[in-house]
């Protein structure tokens, strides 16, 4: 099983908790006006890796990974690549590493939701109208992947990037 990751971030600090190897994965359906990947939006491209050599790389680490450290597979949106996450995330939890999610949630995928431990949902907009203004999607998935979180009692996190002049605004926060 292979992935396409374009950039590997090795002591990131915001994308889950403790320290964390961020693996930024190739491909989204997004094309969100304030993308900070942009470069990850095709589906090819970056750089080949087997789920053993992720491992690999996340056991060089390892020390580093106290206090829920671990490793965050980004994007893009990963979920495009959900087989090779799934798996990664599989075989990370065998040698005791755990796993984040970071998606959009653009592609519903409840295996990918399970083998993961903890999801970041990242919210483009609350509102649906704005949602498929800035995003060039629909909303359904993203509350799908939500809802499917609460009634599985995921733990998770919600993120939404503020934007000056945009949605930093009492209605958006409200």
């Amino acid at each position: 099983m292979i992935g396409y990751i374009s950039k590997i971030e090795s002591m990131g600090g915001v994308d889950g908790p403790g320290i964390r190897t961020i693996l930024f994965l190739q491909g989204c359906p997004a094309r969100c006006a304030y993308c900070h990947n942009p470069e990850l939006l095709a589906c090819e491209g970056g750089r080949k890796y087997t789920v053993e050599e992720v491992v690999a790389l996340a056991l060089r680490y390892k020390a580093y990974y106290r206090n829920g450290g671990g490793v965050t597979f980004s994007g893009g949106e990963p979920t495009i690549q959900g087989q090779f996450v799934i798996e990664c995330a599989k075989a990370l939890k065998k040698v005791g590493i755990n796993s984040v999610l970071d998606t959009g949630g653009f592609v519903f995928d409840p295996e990918v939701i399970d083998a993961c431990d903890l999801v970041i949902l990242d919210i483009k907009s609350v509102d649906e109208e704005e949602f498929r203004k800035l995003t060039g999607q629909p909303m359904d998935n993203t509350l799908k992947t939500l809802e499917y979180l609460k009634d599985k009692n995921k733990p998770f996190w919600i993120r939404q990037v503020i934007i000056g002049d945009y949605n930093d605004n009492i209605e958006n926060i409200t």
